[in-house]
């Protein structure tokens, strides 16, 4: 794939093909380390996308009149990769010329520690003692030919008594230095009184320093004067000659970075880069890796990468099991978290006989033949939830406590108890795991030969499997603050040791939402919900995403049914976004174009970080979706009607034939609807659990009106409610005096593929998959070689689209169109459930796609300017 970023330095953008580092002997170093872990296409995408990085940055040896500091912005995956992307960064950094290098671990010390043991073992080959482990270090001593100092990863700067010295040592003796330090004020403040005099001493242009700020989303906006990003700042700002800095942001959810004020000290200003991630074809977002095994396992593979509807037989990674009467009940009585545990002992189990170890009895495993088996229980942000869950957890299944590292032991009695008394619970996990790993060899195939494992092997592995593990609260009490600990230690006497946590089962919160990895992630369960979620605050708690590749077929997300369908659509946002960013690159985009097509996006609330009502106004958000709940209760027959009477509408206003390029019909368009007549269409449409109250909405004086003649329901996100959009296109028409008139409006009907029994419609119906609860399992029609799906019937003129996005300008046309569900409609699985009635209030798409109008109302309410300005 060719090389793209957004640019908008000041000078032409570097010929990234053409750049090459003065050394390399940082970039072989780190590389020979990770070498056994990754395969040689990972290692050189690695490499390819360290070079265009670093190759964005000023020459640090000749910075010229670049910007002080050069910004930029780096965007991932969660879980994907990126720690290691830094490294590389760094590495080749290190080989141009750069300095110094300063890496912002996260604001919580777990990540701070995870990640200066990972940079001064890997990059700077650094032994470093662990504390309270008798003597242990983090690897071997061995010859360290580069050099280079990095803080004990024990210790941030301010904790550090012999950091100053350590730094002139260092630099005198021509060494690089590259320290990791959390990201608050005081360790910034204390790196900085260290680099002052420095930069005085040998000259700031001898010391090129680059800073590279991990989870920049975090804290390190500035939406108000914020203390962090002033601090950071204060690194380069203050001193007699702006020294030659460059920031690199590094995070998984950018749309924060890109949205905040572009003045702002932080904004990535010069460039942004995408980081790809290993799946089975090349694209802008992804590189082709032969050994599925090494696939990222992200949101797409969780969510609907072994299909759209969740469960056992159908999508096994996802379990709609949580009920919200086992969330009300005490742990110990939740008998969907009985059933997490014990799908977790059985995956521990399985995973055991799989790799050959001896079973002894009910002994725990020997600590050297463990591999990390974890589980996940986040439920809750209040720290006295996380001990109430691991008490529970505790009382069902766990025994006394190893005070040691603050962990609980699960008994051997307990267990054996629960397995005698309930063994079809525990074997249907068996069974579910045996049922997946078909799957998995079958789409995703492991590297070695499938082996089996009965279950009487694996029952009799349960008990160790328990007994092997440990229950662990992660998160700021004081009695809780003990970092995991995956990684394998040196004892005083050069043996190696096994990691100190393995089998764990994780409760927390914070601690566990951003940037900390858990090792050997199987079982999740996940309740923690807000009222109002925001994209990026729900993309890093998804702990579970990353690289469960070698073990999939026992990952298992326990949540509930709703929290399973907005992961989903949180999923599909943040895929979309990541495209939209690939295709503002491939346009020669800036950092601040994308800030503006961003800013259209209103299918999604992406960031809080920005204040209230910064990114977008309720009553006034651009939209392009799909409501895909269908009404199978007592207005099914009525909404069927509304569609017979869209479909008159339409044919009486002259339409168009839709055609492919074979010359099929393939639907009906008809033009210049008011925004009025499309809210009246929207607003007809009733749905029997979604009946709101009008007056508790933002936009009550346009928003429908109740049906007095039953009680009020609300059953829909602001996103998946039609009346809602009504409600915004009403409110625009009303204020068109001062915004601009809203667009006009085409009106479509989508012919789909079955052509039997349509009356009393009369033309082919669509196959979608709609489940027992009456949400369509799709969203938009499909393309082909000879059709350009949902795109024929909304394709505004190219001069009426900015390039590079679907933001559209003044005088294009929004879409309304219709699709009608055939009632014997089972999708493509032949799995969906038949109806009664013919469906058309569920598949409706609506496309009031980004005008300028629109983005005139989203700048007045981020930068205050006056209604009716234009982007």
């Amino acid at each position: 794939m060719p090389t793209a970023f957004l640019w908008g330095g000041s000078t032409t953008p570097p010929d990234i093909a053409a750049f090459h580092p003065r050394g390399d002997g940082w970039w072989r170093q780190y590389s020979t380390q990770v070498s056994t872990a990754m395969s040689a296409e990972a290692r050189a995408e690695l490499r390819r996308a360290a070079r265009t990085v670093v190759g964005l940055l000023p020459d640090p040896k000749a910075w010229g009149e670049r910007a002080r500091p050069a910004r930029g912005l780096v965007v991932g995956a969660v879980q994907s990769g990126k720690t290691a992307s830094m490294m590389a960064v760094a590495a080749t950094a290190l080989d141009h010329g750069f300095r110094v290098v300063i890496i912002l671990a996260g604001g919580k010390d777990d990540l701070r520690r995870q990640t200066a043991r990972r940079f001064n073992t890997q990059l700077l080959l650094q032994s470093d003692l662990i504390p309270e482990s008798g003597g242990a270090r983090t690897a071997e001593s061995r010859e360290r030919p580069l050099g280079g100092f990095g803080l004990p990863f024990a210790h941030d700067a301010h904790q550090y008594a012999l950091l100053y010295s350590k730094v002139q040592e260092t630099l005198d003796r021509g060494e690089p230095l590259v320290l990791t330090i959390k990201k608050n004020v005081i360790s910034l403040q204390e790196t900085r009184s260290v680099l002052g005099p420095t930069l005085q001493r040998l000259g700031v242009e001898a010391v090129p320093t680059l800073v590279l700020d991990d989870e920049c989303d975090d804290a390190s906006v500035d939406a108000s004067g914020a203390a962090v990003p002033l601090a950071i700042a204060d690194l380069w700002d203050g001193h007699a000659v702006m020294p030659p800095f460059a920031y690199v942001g590094y995070t998984a959810t950018a749309a924060a970075n890109l949205l905040q004020h572009p003045e702002n000290v932080l904004f990535p200003s010069d460039f942004v880069v995408l980081l790809r991630t290993p799946d089975e074809d090349e694209s802008p977002l992804t590189f082709a890796e032969p050994e599925p095994d090494r696939w990222y396992t992200g949101g797409a593979c969780f969510m609907t990468g072994f299909g759209d509807a969740y469960g056992d037989k159908a999508n096994f990674l996802v379990c709609p099991c949580v009920e919200t009467r086992h969330l009300a009940a005490a742990p110990s009585d939740n008998p969907s978290l009985q059933d997490a545990v014990r799908a977790y002992l059985v995956a521990g189990a399985y995973r055991l006989v799989l790799s050959g170890v001896a079973i002894d009895g009910a002994e725990p495993i020997a600590p050297s033949k463990l591999f990390p088996h974890t589980m996940l229980v986040q439920t809750s942000a209040a720290r006295s939830e996380h001990r109430r869950w691991a008490e529970g957890i505790r009382e069902r299944f766990g025994g006394g406590a190893h005070t040691d590292i603050q962990s609980i032991a699960l008994s051997e009695e307990k267990i054996r108890d629960d397995l005698e008394a309930n063994e079809p619970a525990w074997r249907k996990w068996y069974d579910s795991f045996t049922d997946s790993r078909e799957r998995v060899y079958a789409e995703r195939p492991h590297s070695d030969v499938e082996r089996h494992a009965s279950w009487a092997q694996v029952r009799a592995a349960v008990i160790p499997a328990g007994v092997s593990t440990r229950i662990r609260v992660v998160n700021s009490d004081e009695d809780a603050r003990a970092s995991l600990d995956f990684s394998p230690r040196i004892g005083p006497d050069g043996v190696p040791l096994p990691p100190r946590d393995a089998f764990a089962i994780v409760v927390g919160g914070a601690k566990l939402s951003r940037g900390l990895t858990l090792e050997g992630l199987c079982i999740s369960y996940f309740s923690r919900w807000s009222a109002v979620p925001t994209e990026d605050t729900v993309l890093q708690l998804c702990r579970w995403y990353g690289y469960r590749g070698p073990y999939l077929e026992f990952c298992r997300l326990f949540t509930t049914s709703d929290i399973a369908q907005e992961l989903r659509g949180v999923q599909e946002n943040d895929s979309a976004l990541r495209f939209q960013l690939a295709d503002l690159m491939e346009a020669g985009m800036s950092p601040r174009d994308a800030a503006i097509v961003i800013a259209s996006n209103a299918r999604a609330l992406p960031t809080g970080k920005l204040g209230t009502g910064v990114v977008r106004d309720v009553a006034f958000s651009p939209f392009a979706g799909v409501f895909r709940h269908l009404e199978i209760g007592a207005f099914a027959m009525q909404n069927e009607a509304k569609a017979l009477s869209f479909l008159r509408a339409v044919r009486e206003r002259a339409p168009e034939v839709a055609r492919s390029d074979s010359g099929k019909p393939r639907g009906l368009v008809s033009r210049a609807w008011s925004a009025a007549e499309v809210a009246d269409w929207l607003d007809s449409i009733s749905y029997s659990d979604h009946n709101p109250d009008h007056t508790a909405n933002p936009a009550r004086d346009h928003y429908r009106r109740r049906d007095g003649n039953r009680s009020a329901i609300e059953r829909r996100r602001f996103e998946e409610d039609p009346y809602q959009i009504a409600a915004y296109l009403r409110e625009w028409a009303a204020r068109a005096k001062d915004l601009g008139s809203p667009p006009t409006f085409n009106l479509g009907i989508a012919y789909g593929e079955i052509a039997e029994r349509t009356d009393p419609l009369g033309f082919p119906l669509l196959n979608r998959e709609v489940s027992e609860e009456g949400e369509m399992q799709s969203s938009w029609t499909g393309r082909s070689a000879h059709w350009r799906g949902d795109a024929f019937f909304d394709a505004p003129p190219a001069a009426l689209v900015i390039s590079g996005s679907s933001l559209r300008r003044e005088g294009a046309e929004g879409l309304l169109l219709m699709y009608v569900i055939h009632r014997e409609a089972q999708g493509r699985r032949g799995v969906g459930a038949m109806r009664c009635h013919q469906r058309a209030d569920g598949a409706q798409r609506i496309g009031v796609e980004a005008m300028t109008s629109a983005v005139a109302i989203e700048t007045r309410c981020r930068t205050g300017q006056p209604a009716g300005a234009r982007a």
